[in-house]
């Protein structure tokens, strides 16, 4: 095995730590993750043996195992957990309290009835426990004999299934094969034994040395085995912190990861093989990972004045390692998994009731779970939800996502609007200045049913706005070639109005044509010149109003030869500016700034975005969908309008005039 220098400082990558628990116990602890990425920390605090999961969703439990225990370990199968820890006893032949291995396992939310898996009065120390590929538990212990001497016992829950000899601090592991693999101290030194025979009659043959080289004493060995299979052992040896792998059959020359008062190792391998170490070294935890043969070089992880102590690690599907360990007493843990960071995008924002909106989870970290809460008391788990909106209103979509690296919520809030389903009219606000002509002033109708015919009626304050023409071309009409089209002018100012009648199939043969459903349609421009007498500052109304005309007309919708009233918006403002913004005024989509809008504009923008073309003049003209941001949204927009019929672009259209939407957007001359 090589050891290759390698990653940036993991100073950077492991989290500030938090505090799982307070006076825990000296060496009893550890931790690991399950298949749906659950992280269980077991810990024992004042003799209470504790299980606390952090849960992928983002939840916390904690739950009460035993009392009267130490030393638990703990391992998975599938996302069933299973634990061996000891359990204060009397003893049947000693003086003096005992301990014997105890076993339960967490299936489910069900904690099983624990059992002795040792002989009742036995004094055992060090448990471990490992599965086998079918999830059957097997056992490791130190057996404290009648004259002091301790032995290495071997179980599974039918019970003993060896027993091999003096020894101390075992650990075991179960290979891709079936293979028990099994080490501990002896004299100080670690030696290794393994099955020779079937899982079914296991024979072991005596315990060697792993190494002849390294004299002890050793630390208590930490093993794991890897996919292939491959056995390593980690361990400390006089400040010098070594990994060993019996690859070639036998175990390896150690190799030596650190020194200078390394020690305390702990050792996990991963799905994918990878091998991850922590340790202390001067009361700082260390920390490195990869394949065998291409080892990070050792790195800190924590900086802090606080000493750090006996580290145990674990890995997590995504690669991220949690780490646990003591300081002052308290049980602490860092990751270096990505923190979630919540973002989302959704379909629409609003529309009319009953509306669907479709919700895409945009977010960053390594994420495990997702929780949207949708305004109106429903929520949803799912990535990449699809959510109906049966009643109007105003909603506020929140996320929350989770991962082993925290979590997040999307800040501020998603607002959606939705709409009575409903038929509703409008007229759109413009911008001006004194002596603007030909200003476009949209007429607006979002609705739920198919229309034959329509009506307008506006009236408006005729003191500064003269109304000039009525044009169907520059709308969503455009396409439908009705059949009749007329209106009537009125600037009167006792009596100002405007209004429309629309018809799309009054002459045979009759085709039925009608226009769609849809939102924010412009179905008419009402055209009007301002007077350069216009103040500088200031507003006039210009609003649909039933009644309005001569004849007095009502705003209604014709649908299956009947007549619908939609419901007319308070909205539609002629706001007046200062003569000097005329410099700002501007044609929507008219990005290279000739006062026209074609294919040329598109390419324009197009270039400007990603080419590195020209700098764009009026950014409020390239603003062609006016979002208020420029991007190829804009550019696809000009497009679907010019050759798709596409929706119209929104004021000032087709005539320059200001920009009636806020946004950071400008026109510089």
């Amino acid at each position: 095995m090589a050891l290759f220098a390698g990653h940036d400082s993991l100073l950077g990558q492991f989290r500030t730590p938090n505090m799982i628990s307070a006076n825990v116990d000296a060496g009893s602890y550890c931790l690991g993750t399950d298949l749906f990425e659950n992280l269980h920390i077991a810990y024992v605090t004042e003799g209470v043996l504790n299980l606390h999961t952090l849960l992928a969703d983002g939840r916390v439990t904690d739950l009460l195992v035993a009392a009267d225990a130490a030393q638990p370990d703990l391992d998975f199968f599938s996302v069933s957990l299973h634990l061996s820890y000891l359990h204060r006893s009397l003893p049947a032949n000693f003086d003096g309290p005992g301990s014997e291995v105890w076993y339960s396992a967490l299936i489910g939310r069900t904690l099983r009835q624990p059992e002795r898996i040792s002989s009742p009065g036995e004094r055992c120390r060090n448990p471990v426990i490992e599965l086998d590929s079918r999830g059957n538990p097997h056992f490791a212990w130190e057996a404290l004999t009648p004259t002091g001497e301790t032995t290495i016992q071997l179980a599974t829950l039918a019970g003993r299934i060896a027993e091999l000899g003096p020894g101390t601090n075992p650990d075991l592991v179960i290979d891709s094969r079936g293979g028990l693999h099994v080490c501990f101290l002896r004299n100080g030194v670690i030696h290794y034994t393994h099955d020779t025979e079937s899982a079914v009659a296991r024979t072991f043959p005596g315990a060697e040395p792993i190494s002849d080289e390294l004299p002890g004493p050793h630390s208590p060995p930490q093993v794991a085995a890897s996919n292939v299979p491959e056995v390593f052992i980690a361990f400390s040896a006089g400040g010098n912190l070594h990994l060993t792998g019996n690859g070639s059959g036998g175990f390896e020359r150690p190799l030596l990861l650190d020194s200078d008062g390394a020690q305390s190792p702990s050792l996990h391998i991963d799905s994918n093989n990878n091998l991850a170490l922590s340790w202390q070294k001067n009361g700082d935890l260390y920390h490195l990972w990869g394949a065998p043969g291409e080892l990070s070089a050792p790195e800190q992880i924590l900086s802090s004045p606080a000493n750090e102590l006996t580290p145990e690690n674990s890995t997590d599907s995504f690669g991220n390692h949690p780490v646990v360990f003591v300081r002052d007493d308290s049980l602490y843990m860092t990751t270096d998994a990505l923190p979630p960071q919540a973002t989302f995008s959704s379909s629409r924002i609003a529309g009319i009731a009953p509306m669907e909106i479709r919700l895409t989870d945009e977010s960053s970290g390594d994420l495990t779970s997702w929780l949207w809460s949708f305004g109106d008391g429903s929520s949803s788990v799912l990535q990449n939800p699809v959510h109906t909106y049966e009643e109007p209103g105003e909603y506020r979509i929140r996320l929350t996502v989770n991962g082993p690296g925290g979590s997040s919520t999307t800040d501020p809030e998603q607002v959606v609007q939705v709409n009575e389903a409903q038929n509703r009219m409008w007229i759109g606000d413009v911008r001006v200045y004194p002596g603007l002509e030909a200003v476009y002033i949209p007429v607006g109708l979002s609705h739920d049913v198919p229309v034959q015919a329509l009506q307008v009626a506006a009236t408006f304050d005729p003191e500064f706005i003269e109304v000039v023409d009525v044009d169907y071309l520059l709308g969503d009409l455009r396409h439908l070639n009705a059949e009749l089209l007329a209106f009537n002018i009125s600037n009167d100012p006792q009596l100002p109005y405007v209004t429309s009648g629309i018809i799309f199939d009054i002459e045979p043969p009759y085709d039925g044509r009608t226009l769609a459903p849809g939102t924010n349609q412009r179905i008419l421009n009402i055209i009007a010149d301002i007077s350069p007498l216009a103040p500088s500052e200031g507003s006039a109304p210009f609003r649909l109003t039933n009644g309005a005309g001569e004849p007095p007309l009502e705003n209604i919708l014709t649908v299956n030869s009947q007549t619908v009233l939609p419901r007319l918006e308070n909205r539609g403002t002629v706001f007046f500016e200062s003569i000097e913004l005329s410099a700002e005024a501007f044609v929507r989509g008219d990005t290279n700034g000739n006062q026209l809008v074609n294919i040329s504009d598109a390419v324009v923008l197009l270039g400007y975005l990603f080419l590195g073309g020209e700098p764009v003049t009026c950014l409020d003209a390239a603003d062609s969908n006016d979002s208020g941001t420029i991007n190829v949204a804009d550019a696809a927009y000009i497009l679907n309008f010019l050759f798709r019929g596409g929706a119209m672009l929104p004021p000032p259209y087709p005539n320059p005039a200001l920009d009636p939407t806020q946004d950071g957007l400008n026109c510089t001359p």
